[in-house]
């Protein structure tokens, strides 16, 4: 009898610590076309941590602020302005709609900005193809200034970029390599573009998530690590770009888009998040929910840092950052600092502060 109850609960062990709160998000969990989210994007880079993860953790985010809601959601890649350049491109004359349907099945109007030193790609439309197994990019498509003229142009993998691996589950991982090669040369333009990229996917975490006093319940939470090397070969010059980028995704099998999204970079282990998209939903609160926001001043500055910090915070270690990860300074004094911007580190004994100062 004790041996039996003793199976039985091991048995309950197992169920109870592996069988609630873990979700598998597959491909027909994810958008399709014409869905539409409300969606609220901030820049504010408040010192959230956005690296803490578990399982059956809690991410606590009710302090995030509020702006005016978008509509985001993908449509029929059918409608994007750049197809009659991808058809032009590759001389499909009378084959351009079946080539460009067998090609995409999913278009994304991001308002994305690439900068490649000497033009911008700006307005970027995502170009994608979702199956049973993945969700690859494979083309941007752009408006780009180039010598005085603004003109559409396109960036197709010959190696796409695989942005999502399916089913998701907790302690997934994948790793795949992307490439671009792009010669306008038989368009009249004495343009090539290269690029390879590596990008690195974990599903590193499971459990609720709280938002402005809304929990979405068992979210799986993937961080996405990319690294894009590009090459512009512009009328005879050589220019070299390295774009790292890293994203953290919270999925709801609930909702075909992630429910909180954090673009930004990592210096020197440090994630700095550059732009935060959450799924606004009507129960969440409209009033301001901030409390222990962390206030730099005078930023910009030419001397001496102030911080506000919360009651009972004391600073523990500082570090300034600079663009390429140096660290330049361990105090709050920038007068020996060259103008520019950089990124203020500090350790209190409750948390981590990461802001964006600027040495002016």
């Amino acid at each position: 009898m004790t041996k039996n109850l003793s199976l039985f609960s091991v048995c309950c062990f197992f169920i109870f610590q592996f069988g609630f709160g873990q979700i598998t998000y597959e491909s027909s969990d994810f958008s399709n076309n014409g869905e539409m989210y409300p969606v609220i994007t901030i820049t504010d880079l408040t010192a959230y941590n956005f690296t803490q993860t578990g399982s059956n953790f809690t991410w606590d985010f009710n302090s995030l602020p509020t702006t005016d809601i978008e509509n985001y959601g993908y449509e029929d890649p059918n409608n994007s302005p750049f197809k009659n350049t991808w058809c032009l491109y590759h001389f499909y004359i009378f084959n351009c709609n079946s080539m460009f349907d067998e090609n995409f099945n999913m278009g994304l109007n991001s308002n994305q900005t690439i900068q490649l030193e000497t033009f911008t790609l700006g307005n970027i439309y995502q170009h994608l193809h979702k199956s049973n197994s993945e969700l690859e990019m494979k083309m941007l498509g752009a408006h780009v200034d180039f010598e005085g003229n603004t003109l559409p142009a396109i960036l197709e993998y010959s190696d796409s970029d695989v942005l999502l691996q399916f089913p998701m589950s907790f302690n997934n991982s994948f790793s795949d390599n992307n490439s671009i090669n792009m010669d306008f040369n038989d368009l009249g333009y004495d343009l090539i573009i290269e690029s390879n990229g590596t990008r690195i996917n974990q599903v590193e975490g499971y459990g609720d998530l709280k938002i402005r006093n809304h929990v979405f319940e068992d979210v799986l939470k993937v961080k996405s690590s990319l690294t894009q090397f590009f090459n512009v070969y512009l009328e005879g010059q050589h220019t070299a770009v390295e774009l790292p980028t890293v994203t953290y995704f919270w999925f709801d099998k609930n909702y075909g888009i992630p429910v909180l999204m954090v673009t930004g970079t990592e210096v020197e282990d440090a994630f700095i998040p550059a732009s935060i998209s959450y799924v606004w939903v009507e129960s969440m609160n409209t009033s301001d929910t901030s409390s222990g926001k962390t206030i730099v001043y005078p930023n910009p500055t030419s001397g001496k840092i102030n911080v506000q910090l919360e009651p009972n915070e004391e600073i523990n270690s500082v570090q300034i950052v600079d663009a390429s990860g140096r660290v330049v300074s361990q105090n709050l004094d920038t007068t020996h600092l060259s103008k520019g911007t950089y990124i203020l580190k500090i350790q209190t004994n409750k948390r981590q502060i990461l802001e964006k100062i600027i040495r002016k």
